[in-house]
């Protein structure tokens, strides 16, 4: 934190501001009272929602006026939790931006860096999975517990966002239902990908140094001879050489942080259709 005058600055939310990755609640509003229609889905989920709770019959002690159902409740949690992921993503994306100028090329241990990304990753993914959950749960109205096998458990979601999907073309919702898909699957997929590659070590220096030296290994195996330069190599070769893979370093660095903004904000577009598509699809109602 740094002081300006009387007020307290984040450099985190300064960073933040810089590229355009807002907290998930600002989203859906201009103000108090005007509607963003370019995130309006927010908006009907906070006017709207599909479960309201009778804090007004709490207060008088007196029974609510219905129940939740299992539906509403599911639909109510995973939008809460796909709100608090969010949020737990900008937090890490705040903290890989603020260390980034730190990082150094061709460094061996994991940095604050890594550890930021693997954490906002972590955290995209499942809210993207809150919002997979979302629409079966909107359209099927539950959502199947899942199985202990990890393989069949993945199997019985995708066959139950395919019946949802199903569902939505049936009653005229096939337009809206196929963009989202597409939207959707793309960025959970990039995603995954992303987060495995973290996950088996691939991003960090450690593992990537490992697989240079196997590979050596196996080259040097299947040839017959280790591949050593005839001549020795001038020392200005090498500074060239060093400098050339500092400034690939940190251009892969700047990628890796452009590209955890972008799914950001590409899931903030993909919460704004679904909260649109339960809206519409809850009260059969057609878009504008």
């Amino acid at each position: 934190m740094t002081t300006n005058g009387d007020a307290t600055v984040d450099p985190a939310e300064v960073l933040l501001a810089s590229r355009k990755v807002y907290d998930i609640n600002s989203y859906g509003w201009w103000n108090e009272d005007q509607v963003d229609q370019k995130f309006v889905g927010y908006a009907m989920w906070d006017l709207n929602p599909p479960y309201e709770q009778d804090f007004d019959s709490w207060e008088k002690n007196v029974p609510p006026l219905r129940a939740p159902t299992e539906r509403d409740a599911a639909l109510l949690e995973l939008g809460s939790d796909f709100s608090g992921l969010m949020k737990t993503a900008r937090h890490f994306i705040g903290q890989a931006l603020v260390d980034q100028p730190e990082e150094r090329p061709l460094r061996i241990e994991p940095s604050r860096f890594d550890y930021a990304e693997f954490a906002a990753l972590a955290a995209l993914v499942a809210a993207a999975d809150r919002l997979r959950d979302l629409l079966i749960v909107n359209v099927l109205g539950t959502r199947k517990a899942p199985s202990n096998d990890e393989v069949q458990a993945a199997k019985e979601r995708k066959q139950s966002l395919n019946s949802a999907y199903a569902a939505l073309e049936k009653h005229g919702f096939g337009e809206e239902g196929g963009d989202l898909r597409k939207q959707a699957g793309l960025v959970s997929g990039a995603l995954r990908r992303a987060r495995n590659e973290v996950i088996h070590g691939l991003a960090t220096r450690p593992a990537q140094v490992q697989r240079r030296l196997l590979d050596m290994e196996r080259q040097a195996f299947e040839s017959g001879t280790w591949n050593r330069a005839s001549e020795p190599v001038m020392f200005d070769e090498v500074d060239r050489h060093g400098r050339d893979s500092e400034t690939e370093e940190l251009s892969a660095i700047e990628q890796r942080v452009a590209l955890l903004c972008e799914w950001y904000l590409a899931l903030v577009d993909i919460g704004h259709r679904s909260f649109r598509l339960e809206y519409h699809y809850r009260n059969r109602a057609k878009f504008d």
